[in-house]
């Protein structure tokens, strides 16, 4: 079952070393989340963390890169670095991002339904702890700017849609932004960002899009006149197109979702 508070093996729980991270902290909320994998095969339970982190520690990292592990196929959450630390796992994204690493090389093996689960619940949690925007994952690691390499998986990438529906895809819970509020952005302040396999975009407050990668398929303000009929709506969201096709879906702070899968 996904939730947002879902079990968590602390680091004492599996043993780390040291038990309090010493990861630099990171502004939060990020506006992105990345999705990893260890590429390892027979790592498991508390036994794998403590050797994919005394592996990290080897190579010169100061902790094991993650903000939270997933264990395939049982499903286990771990905590690793934790919400609001650099977590040293997507080139040069890590101040402005989490990340989720699940256990396992998904270029072979198949995610289970517990450990989809798990990682939705992950994305929840991690909303709920205001430490990401967005209740979606930005995208596979592979896919950030900047980064070249297969992680996650393909067959782990190819679920990246179907947790992100289950996490729901929506903003932090809480009310909504309203006009003149203290932590209300900026129309143009770029609030969101998604990323896949065919391209990147981020999202603007008032619906804007830009392109950093791939096609652009349009914004709040390519829609249709008609379909435009609050000039003070305003967006939160970024993330795959609902339809599970091609594009993105921006959805409003009053979580009306918008479509864009049609290349301009």
């Amino acid at each position: 079952m996904v939730t947002s508070n879902p079990p968590i093996v602390s680091r004492a729980g599996w043993g780390a070393n040291p038990v309090n991270t010493p990861a630099a902290a990171i502004t939060t909320p990020t506006a992105e989340l990345w999705l990893h994998h260890t590429a390892s095969s027979g790592l498991h339970g508390p036994g794998g963390m403590r050797s994919l982190q005394q592996n990290a520690r080897n190579g010169g990292y100061v902790d094991l890169e993650y903000t939270l592990m997933v264990d395939n196929p049982d499903g286990t959450i771990y905590m690793s670095r934790g919400p609001g630390r650099d977590s040293a796992a997507t080139g040069g994204r890590n101040s402005i991002s989490h990340a989720i690493c699940v256990m396992g090389n998904f270029e072979n093996d198949t995610p289970s339904a517990a450990c989809l689960d798990a990682i939705a619940s992950c994305v929840q949690w991690l909303v709920a702890q205001r430490a990401i925007r967005t209740a979606a994952i930005t995208g596979p690691h592979r896919d950030a700017p900047g980064n070249a390499t297969a992680c996650c998986g393909r067959n782990l990438i190819a679920r990246i849609g179907d947790i992100n529906r289950m996490a729901g895809g929506g903003s932090a819970p809480g009310p909504a932004p309203t006009p003149g509020g203290d932590d209300v952005p900026a129309d143009k302040d770029f609030v969101a960002a998604f990323a896949n396999s065919e391209g990147a975009w981020r999202m603007q407050y008032d619906g804007g899009v830009e392109t950093i990668r791939g096609p652009f398929y349009g914004s709040y303000f390519t829609l249709d006149p008609k379909a435009r009929n609050d000039p003070g709506r305003r967006f939160l969201t970024l993330c795959a197109a609902v339809d599970g096709g091609k594009g993105y879906t921006l959805v409003s702070t009053k979580g009306e979702p918008y479509t864009m899968n049609t290349r301009q």
